[in-house]
């Protein structure tokens, strides 16, 4: 993206060039001019993605520049600059069709989320503008295209690989061979089982969507979701700047409890693979799906699961007014009376005759590893440490089923 600045006083535009992260937004040139004719002068010459531009100038001023570029150049943003805090000033803003509008002296975190916002309107702009190009010469629809497409990247093939690369990057997708993108598979039972599941495929991919977008997974971050012959949903996400995607683990279980939230229903699972290059994601993707086949072991491959019948309120009333003080005996350090505290609820799991025992304890077990994950997150702990083939992270995920096994394993995290 190309940006350009205009403003009449030097102090002001050399400000913003040294203060504004330019490499780091992805803003491969930067332009600055003095004036409206200067601007203009850049414009002819170089594609300006977006102008932010100063109002009161000597000649003509922002207001004639904005008609201008507006009549000239439709395809760039336009953004006010202006020292006046007037409501008229916004409003003018509006009627030009200006992207954004900004009270000078900006400070440089604000101008660079407008164009943070500015490069994420023109991606997603420019994904509509060549998705429907790819439609209209295809004469197909954008899901069905987009499955085969994506498919394709988990084959041995080279040369499939390459085509589906090719094909997404004329879909408006920032792919390439040697780029990461991090690999997520997501089950979810009902939609696998049953004739007439409650969800559709289609409103899958659009939960998978929003619980990516309410957990802050927007822009460079890109997804790009599929479904494989076993009805196994099948999400990636790369970076549309960097080679390798920075995403935290409690970020991505954000982004699954929403998605739970949304479907509470259903039963879901989510495997969260590594970061693999394009060219290589096959290897990745069978490597995942021989954990979730159980034909291996990885402590490596993050498992989270969701039940969709949890305990009624009445069967878990022991358990619902614990979760702060569990916390905060974990925060001090106080293991063993945390540990006695799990007894004393292990105990009444097994007294109780009419509750549900399974229920109780597969709750009791997402609880306490919650709490246990974001406890090791905050503390920059390596959870995967405490796994080995002995005692591996899956047999860990599978010990609600046995109170003795459910016990023994969170005697061990807080032990830890």
């Amino acid at each position: 993206m190309n940006v350009l600045f205009v403003d009449d006083q030097s102090s002001v535009l050399d400000g913003i060039a040294a203060c504004i992260h330019f490499e780091k937004l992805g803003i491969e040139r930067a332009f600055y001019a003095s004036s409206a004719a200067g601007a203009l002068e850049r414009l002819s010459v170089h594609p300006i993605d977006v102008v932010l531009t100063d109002i009161e100038m000597p000649g003509e001023d922002g207001i004639w520049l904005i008609r201008t570029i507006r009549e000239r150049y439709p395809e760039s943003l336009t953004v006010m600059l202006t020292s006046h805090a007037d409501f008229e000033y916004a409003q003018e803003s509006i009627r030009l069709g200006c992207f954004d509008y900004l009270v000078q002296p900006a400070p440089p975190e604000e101008i660079e989320r407008v164009l943070q916002r500015a490069m994420q309107y023109l991606y997603e702009r420019n994904k509509r503008n060549q998705l429907y190009e790819v439609g209209r010469r295809m004469q197909t629809g954008a899901m069905e295209l987009l499955d085969g497409v994506a498919m394709n990247l988990f084959s041995a093939r080279k040369e499939e690989i390459r085509a589906s690369l090719e094909l997404l990057e004329l879909l408006g997708y920032p792919v390439a061979e040697e780029k990461h993108a991090r690999l997520l598979m997501l089950t979810f039972e009902q939609f696998r089982r049953s004739d007439t599941p409650t969800v559709s495929e289609k409103e899958i991919h659009k939960h998978l969507a929003q619980a990516l977008k309410e957990a802050e997974f927007s822009f460079p971050i890109v997804s790009l979701s599929t479904v494989n012959h076993e009805k196994q949903f099948v999400l990636l996400l790369f970076s549309a700047l960097e080679d390798v995607p920075e995403l935290a683990v409690d970020r991505l279980h954000d982004f699954f409890e929403r998605l739970c939230k949304a479907i509470p229903k259903e039963v879901i699972r989510c495997f969260v693979g590594g970061a693999a290059p394009f060219k290589a994601l096959w290897s990745e993707y069978r490597h995942v799906r021989d954990v979730i086949d159980g034909k291996l072991e990885d402590t490596g491959i993050l498992r989270w699961e969701y039940e969709a019948n949890h305990p009624s309120a009445a069967d878990s009333v022991y358990i619902t007014g614990s979760g702060a003080r569990w916390r905060s005996l974990l925060a001090s350090g106080q293991h063993r009376i945390l540990m006695n505290e799990f007894e004393q609820c292990l105990e009444q799991i097994e007294k109780n005759l009419t509750l549900n025992k399974a229920k109780a304890l597969c709750d009791l077990h997402q609880r306490v590893t919650h709490m246990f994950f974001n406890y090791f997150y905050e503390n920059r702990v390596d959870m995967h440490e405490l796994f080995h083939n002995q005692y591996s992270y899956n047999t860990y995920m599978n010990s609600y089923t046995d109170l003795y096994d459910h016990y023994l394993h969170h005697w061990r995290y807080a032990a830890v």
